[in-house]
């Protein structure tokens, strides 16, 4: 159960509702630490449009004003995966799928509870609630348990969501799913959520894998 001083919302909880949907401007210093921290990983502008989102949102994390994950949609083979591992490695946080959340599900047997502190932390030992990128939203997102389907990713959103509001803890996802096949997948509610918790951006290019 719940304590009562969970229940109470913080200022920090009410101030992150009222926050901008755009993307903050990077200082110079950190747009250059990350076109060197990049430039180190191997890193180049091969789509142009994910480099840059990538570049920005790295230097909001360096200096800790990121106030939102990163929601990056796409077509698929822009380079949105590959950018994402990137910030990942920069910045220790693990990486996930779709069918990592649907082994956890299975695992903790519908555990609600269980999948809850596993989706917080990523699975860290010492239980810190921590960043975390999600790869490929909309790929295999549907897991069953005890008979019944289960919308695996609509449950690690709202899980993530709530994580967001209370422990400020950031997550980055990518995915190839229209607007439209967003609301229709996840519903309105999520739909609302992922505005509240992210800063959307939708990134075109050319396949990478097509060259």
């Amino acid at each position: 159960m719940k304590s009562l001083k969970d229940c109470i919302p913080t200022l920090e909880r009410l101030k992150v509702r009222g926050m901008k949907t755009s993307m903050a401007k990077a200082t110079a210093e950190n747009i250059a630490v990350m076109n060197q921290s990049l430039a180190e990983a191997g890193y180049t502008d091969a789509n142009p449009k994910v480099y840059e989102v990538i570049r920005r949102y790295g230097a909001l994390l360096l200096d800790g004003t990121a106030e939102k994950g990163l929601f990056l949609k796409g077509e698929c083979g822009i380079g949105k995966t590959y950018g994402c591992e990137v910030l990942a490695y920069l910045f220790d946080m693990p990486v996930f799928t779709p069918e990592d959340f649907a082994a956890d599900f299975k695992e903790c047997e519908g555990n609600l509870h269980d999948l809850e502190k596993q989706i917080i932390t990523g699975g860290d030992f010492f239980e810190r609630p921590q960043n975390i990128v999600i790869d490929e939203i909309g790929s295999k997102d549907t897991v069953k348990c005890f008979g019944e389907a289960e919308n695996i990713m609509e449950t690690v959103l709202d899980m993530r969501y709530r994580a967001y509001l209370r422990y400020g803890v950031l997550t980055v996802v990518t995915t190839n799913l229209t607007d439209k096949e967003i609301r229709e997948r996840y519903g309105r509610r999520i739909e609302d959520r992922i505005q509240e918790m992210f800063y959307v951006c939708r990134v075109t290019g050319k396949s990478l894998r097509s060259r």
